[in-house]
């Protein structure tokens, strides 16, 4: 683990911990286990039972790897079970207690509307607790076409009633963490530096007619550091099919790239400045998903308590939900 994410499972790990022994819980049901990290710090340091479940089989793999490797270290017959199955939805909630005594569920960094699936998971079900770390609110959203749309949030009557929404772009945005800039300067000053090249890609692809202004920008996915050394290297690895050989056939010549760089460069302190004011707005944005949350549990009659789980400086997606019935 790096230090972040050790950090982040001792924290949660003694919370759920305590709650557990509190309520007297049976059973642990690990939702989005992953690699098992939380799973195996619960079982081998906590001696709790627990259930570590995961949809995706490599990452269940993994942890089953993880597992024999601690296993050579720890004097423990005790194991967390890792189960691999197709998506879990709120339908899939058992109606029959997993264990003879509570149980509870959890999880650390629920990407995107895994969380929700949680919260209603655990509302349908016979667990007795719940305790989320949501995270990847981005994944929330949808693209159909040119129709973006999150149709995850909100999950709250209080909300739905009062008309409240967000955008794809708003759900990219509260993954923005603006409170880490002073620790991390020159982290800050390089995405800064990649937001210009993506605009400036987008712009030089509508000025030489390979996309309309209004489509979506095209999806890059994720590229290496070595990508962002310049616009023009930034360029030829972005764009579909990458290279500059399939550039030879394009309106977009591998020589116009340094010319829309020279051109727009005074542009990227501009864009650095909305861009600092657009993540400012991060905090609200997250804020607002978290009390969907929290309200869609009091509205189920559920005790809601909300603690901050570390320092957001080290963990920005620190904030924990937890729930009892």
């Amino acid at each position: 683990m790096n230090p972040k994410k050790v950090v982040e499972v001792e924290h949660l790990a003694y919370f759920i911990s305590q709650l557990a022994r509190r309520e007297e819980v049976g059973l642990i049901a690990d939702l989005g286990a992953g690699q098992g990290y939380l799973s195996r710090t619960l079982v081998y340091q906590y001696d709790h039972p627990v259930l570590a479940i995961d949809s995706n089989q490599i990452q269940t793999c993994g942890a089953e790897r993880q597992l024999q490797r601690t296993e050579k270290f720890v004097n423990k017959t005790k194991k967390p079970l890792s189960a691999s199955g197709d998506q879990i939805s709120p339908g899939d909630a058992p109606t029959n207690s997993p264990a003879p005594q509570p149980w509870l569920v959890c999880g650390l960094h629920a990407c995107g509307n895994l969380s929700n699936v949680m919260l209603k998971w655990f509302v349908k079900s016979t667990a007795k607790c719940v305790v989320n770390v949501g995270c990847c609110y981005n994944m929330m959203g949808l693209t159909e076409g040119t129709i973006s749309y999150c149709p995850f949030f909100p999950i709250s009557q209080e909300l739905t009633h009062k008309g409240a929404t967000l955008s794809v772009n708003a759900l990219k945005l509260a993954c923005q963490a603006p409170t880490r800039w002073a620790d991390q300067t020159t982290t800050a000053i390089g995405n800064f530096e990649r937001h210009y090249f993506r605009a400036l890609l987008h712009y030089a692809m509508v000025d030489r007619g390979l996309v309309q202004p209004n489509d979506p920008f095209p999806v890059v996915g994720r590229l290496s550091k070595t990508a962002f050394a310049n616009f023009s290297t930034y360029a030829q690895r972005a764009l579909p099919h990458h290279g500059p050989a399939q550039l030879s056939n394009s309106p977009l010549k591998v020589g116009d790239l340094a010319y829309y760089d020279t051109k727009l460069r005074p542009q990227a302190a501009r864009m650095a400045i909305v861009w600092t004011l657009k993540a400012l707005l991060s905090p609200c944005i997250e804020s607002l998903i978290i009390l969907d949350r929290c309200l869609y549990l009091v509205e189920q009659g559920c005790q809601v308590d909300l603690v901050p789980l570390v320092d957001p400086n080290v963990s920005p997606r620190n904030i924990v939900i937890m729930a009892t019935k």
